[in-house]
């Protein structure tokens, strides 16, 4: 019989996906053309991907109840998305849309449980979270590694395989989740770009966040006290709103 652990979706992070590709849009130019573009748009946010033979991958992410709410098909919110951005918009209408449009939809989730008598949980098996910031390929590396290592070390020792030999790696694997997690909800509140598109370096916060961002999933003191002031500093600054978005008043749009 096969073991199917639990999981639990999580509320905040229910999102709708709407993508589809065109031909002939606009690129960047020399070095920045195989860029991918992460566009922050009113109630949603974008990608950008360049492909070969002058493709484009176009996606439009926004919570599931919103669009729900209006009541549109896919299609047609995602158009509509598309026309609150003239930024994106300007990238697409150049182009040829090659194909339908395809949708993804409440992929955000966490297995109650990593190991148990007899298995381990890696990769998207163990926890899916939102692809936001491309965490999924490290964590699958990472935590197969961690698996394959602490496996071969319970075997090499012998006798049966219980789930308490593995909490080690479970307790690893689900803090080094959380605090992808962490960047994920503060990337959603309100208030996000002013700060993270203001990037002072102050205390070393920079640091702190590309590391994260670059898949240093499990930072060390100095960097978890950085990351806590970046989030406070989001906080702090919707209340009392001393820094203002940098970005011109066109793409400055609310983003939650």
């Amino acid at each position: 019989m096969p073991i199917r652990p639990s999981r639990r979706r999580h509320a905040s992070h229910q999102k709708i996906a709407i993508f589809t590709r065109y031909k002939g849009g606009v690129r960047r130019e020399g070095r920045k053309e195989g860029n991918i573009d992460i566009v922050l748009g009113k109630g949603c946010w974008f990608w950008i991907i360049p492909l070969r033979d002058d493709v484009l991958s176009v996606g439009a992410v926004a919570n599931i109840s919103e669009w729900k709410a209006t009541g549109l098909p896919p299609e047609q919110f995602y158009e509509k998305c598309v026309q609150s951005s003239s930024y994106v918009l300007s990238r697409v209408t150049t182009g040829v849309r090659l194909e339908q449009f395809y949708t993804a939809s409440n992929y955000s989730y966490s297995s109650k449980r990593f190991v148990g008598d007899g298995f381990l949980l890696a990769g998207d098996a163990a926890e899916f979270m939102d692809p936001i910031f491309s965490t999924g390929v490290i964590l699958a590396m990472r935590s197969g590694e961690r698996a394959a290592r602490d496996l071969a070390d319970a075997l090499q020792a012998g006798g049966p395989l219980r789930a308490e030999r593995f909490k080690g790696y479970e307790k690893s694997f689900k803090q080094w989740t959380a605090n992808h997690f962490a960047m994920i909800d503060a990337f959603y509140a309100p208030g996000f770009g002013n700060v993270f598109l203001t990037p002072k370096n102050t205390f070393g916060m920079v640091k702190a966040v590309i590391g994260l961002l670059a898949g240093r999933s499990e930072p060390g003191f100095l960097d978890r006290l950085r990351l806590k002031l970046f989030y406070g500093l989001i906080q702090l600054n919707n209340k009392y709103h001393f820094m203002p978005d940098p970005r011109s008043a066109e793409s400055a749009v609310p983003h939650h």
